[in-house]
């Protein structure tokens, strides 16, 4: 039997009932009847990005996520929209994570396979998911076109300890899953 693929996961949500961080759950605890090991990294220690900071060496937490990238098979982003975009505490540690080259220069990004996941309003993230492709685009990661999003003000998808009661929604999310681990072997 082969070994489960490994995927780092990273919420833009620091809310400590964040239902995109529910999502990464629900995954971590459905992984292995994909073939996949699925870690939840925590950001919330990532200071604002500034290059005065950099210039004094990268945090500690920065780097070893960025390795834990590195040593991944993919990375599965879930991301809140607000205002039409990328939640900050993401885009805040993409580009922290962008900055940690290796001795041939390259960052943790380049040639990633990643996925998108995402919980929020009537649009289910999609315009957040579609400027994080093209944050994706400069940083070169080979994303996945699977799109999955869930309006959850619109129906109840999550209990009230941000476990997954939709079975749609359950069903879904296998099927995302599923779909970015044959991209992955692909």
């Amino acid at each position: 039997m082969a070994a489960p693929l490994r995927f780092v996961a990273i919420s833009g949500s620091l809310r400590a009932a964040s239902t995109n961080t529910a999502l990464l759950r629900h995954l971590t605890s459905i992984g292995a009847e994909h073939g996949a090991q699925v870690e939840i990294a925590d950001i919330s220690g990532f200071p604002v990005f500034s290059q005065d900071i950099e210039a004094d060496g990268l945090p500690a937490d920065v780097t070893a996520l960025a390795e834990s990238i590195r040593g991944a098979d993919g990375v599965i982003f879930a991301t809140p929209e607000y205002n039409y975009s990328i939640a900050a505490p993401l885009k805040n540690a993409i580009d922290w994570i962008s900055r940690a080259r290796n001795d041939d220069g390259v960052q943790p990004f380049s040639g990633k396979p990643v996925a998108i996941v995402g919980s929020g309003g009537g649009m289910r993230t999609m315009r957040a998911q579609n400027h994080l492709r093209q944050v994706g685009v400069f940083l070169n990661f080979k994303a996945f076109n699977g799109e999955f999003g869930v309006n959850y003000f619109a129906e109840k998808i999550f209990d009230d300890e941000g476990n997954i009661v939709d079975e749609a929604t359950q069903k879904r999310l296998a099927e995302h899953l599923a779909g970015f681990v044959d991209f992955v072997k692909a």
